[in-house]
């Protein structure tokens, strides 16, 4: 399992939850904001490609040791391959997907943070959350845990849009927020009815029942 890949949704939510702490902290704000939206490209461009098995939870034949010992049956059933763990998945298309977020992030970033005199700490929050919400989504490969960070992601699109101070930003957040009160349930919705389908909520797995006939 590769390290880096988780570290791309949690470093934005830890940068996220220090800069709210900071708000009004104007130079350590700055200075924090700065430093991780330079290393966010950086990091899916130092990252391998692979998976990685919160709570290291692998499937059995990713266990060479134990995999040598399993008789033929089982290797030749569901159980070899199938894992409880929530994964996240990185390969070259990830990486394209989130260097350009991370450009994204970083410019946006440097956008706000010369357009005000005084950083807010609350609104650079919104932005790490926002993206560190994306990155998941891009990752996972979990539809719960999809559905889990499209909630984040649009509630920290809402706040951007009420922080903004743009004309007739609550009027637009409200919009968001009627449309997601739409969307929401509907996923999850859609992630029972899978669930009740396959009995998983893992992507690979439900591909997996569908290809073998299971379901």
């Amino acid at each position: 399992m590769n390290p880096l890949i988780p570290v791309m949704v949690v470093l934005p939510i830890l940068c996220a939850l220090l800069l709210n702490l900071l708000h009004g902290r104007d130079r350590t704000v700055r200075a924090l904001a700065v430093a991780v939206a330079v290393l966010l490209p950086i990091i899916p461009l130092l990252a391998g490609y692979g998976v990685h098995y919160f709570g290291g939870y692998a499937p059995l034949s990713e266990n060479s040791t134990i995999a040598a010992g399993l008789p033929g049956s089982i290797k030749s059933s569901y159980l070899y391959s199938f894992h409880p763990a929530i994964t996240y998945v990185f390969g070259s298309a990830q990486r394209i997907f989130l260097l350009i977020l991370s450009v994204v992030t970083f410019l946006a970033v440097l956008t706000s943070l010369n357009e005000v005199r005084r950083p807010s700490g609350v609104y650079a929050f919104l932005m790490f959350m926002g993206t560190a919400a994306v990155t998941a989504i891009v990752l996972t490969d979990d539809i719960f845990n999809l559905y889990v960070f499209f909630e984040i992601a649009a509630l920290a699109q809402v706040g951007v849009v009420l922080c903004s101070g743009v004309e007739r930003n609550y009027e637009t957040a409200l919009k968001y927020m009627m449309i997601g009160g739409v969307a929401a349930p509907m996923l999850l919705l859609g992630v029972a009815i899978l669930l009740a389908l396959t009995g998983n909520v893992n992507i690979s797995d439900i591909v997996y029942s569908m290809r073998s006939g299971l379901v």
